[in-house]
């Protein structure tokens, strides 16, 4: 095969491979789990609200309602419990703090079983079911917002920047190979320089990628770790933060972004080097041969 069918080849691939690349799936999974998030959030707020008509007929609905609930939070944090515990490459800070979330998993997933229970001893009650239900429809709702959901949304940060990390490896793996290839075409004579600025601009957004996950991870670390290891972040890092939140405070405009903004953003910027890619095959296969 001549070089340059090989090249053609090889840039194919990546355009195939590119919707598979990006946390974009993880931001679709992150979607589902938001909209899971939700509806345990809309029943649990409407057992909590709901009016106090039709108790005989409602009260297995609602007991049904709240098992499913429950049970849906519960899947959730095993979930979240699993993908801790398979995290044995972790060194220093990073390993202290997958050691203290998971030991917390363990207790959220505790505490949805103690609901469980509560739940059923609901049911064989003969007091006033409904009423009991809003109480501890309640106490959930509570326990969701106060002490489940900052600790899941912990997590799943974490999550979000090591898989962008992975990401950006697999980009820059590609990058090299293509770079290599058109280095093999420049040998053979053939004219490369439209190739070789495009690729140019395909790491430069790849470099942009990497900053900003950076930054992802050092809001991370700054974030949820002790205080005594924000030392992580260089001093100017630091002051810059704070400068910067102290000019929105008082100019009144949006905040700084977050963790999960500035991941998408780095996802972004690998995507717009895939695109470049996807540019750089329709340039090779017009190339004489």
């Amino acid at each position: 095969m001549k070089i340059t069918q090989y090249i053609k080849v090889m840039l194919c691939a990546a355009i195939v491979t590119l919707p598979l690349l990006g946390p974009s799936h993880i931001f679709a999974a992150e979607g589902t789990t938001q909209n899971a998030v939700d509806s345990v959030k809309e029943a649990i707020s409407n057992l909590v609200s709901a009016k106090d008509e039709k108790k005989s007929t409602e009260a297995p609905l609602r007991i049904d309602t709240l098992k499913k609930a429950v049970s849906l939070a519960t899947d959730e944090a095993k979930d979240l419990r699993l993908k801790l515990l398979a995290l044995d490459d972790l060194s220093g800070d990073y390993k202290l703090w997958k050691e203290a979330k998971a030991s917390s998993s363990k207790k959220m997933v505790d505490a949805l079983e103690g609901f469980e229970k509560e739940i059923l001893i609901i049911e064989k009650s003969d007091l006033d079911i409904d009423e009991q239900v809003k109480v501890l429809g309640k106490k959930i709702k509570e326990w969701r917002e106060y002490v489940y959901l900052p600790f899941a949304t912990e997590v799943q940060d974490y999550f979000f920047v090591i898989e962008e990390d992975k990401t950006i490896e697999t980009t820059k793996s590609r990058y090299e190979k293509i770079r290599l290839d058109i280095v093999k075409l420049e040998k053979n004579k053939k004219k490369v320089n439209d190739l070789k600025n495009l690729l140019a601009k395909a790491n430069e957004s790849i470099d942009e990628s990497v900053l900003l996950n950076k930054q992802a991870k050092e809001l991370f670390e700054y974030a949820y770790f002790p205080k005594k290891d924000v030392e992580i972040l260089s001093i100017e890092t630091s002051s810059t933060t704070q400068a910067t939140i102290q000019e929105h405070v008082e100019e009144n405009v949006a905040p700084p972004k977050s963790i999960r903004d500035l991941v998408k953003d780095s996802s972004n910027k690998v995507r717009d080097s895939y695109k470049i890619f996807i540019e750089m095959s329709g340039l090779v296969r017009r190339l004489p041969k």
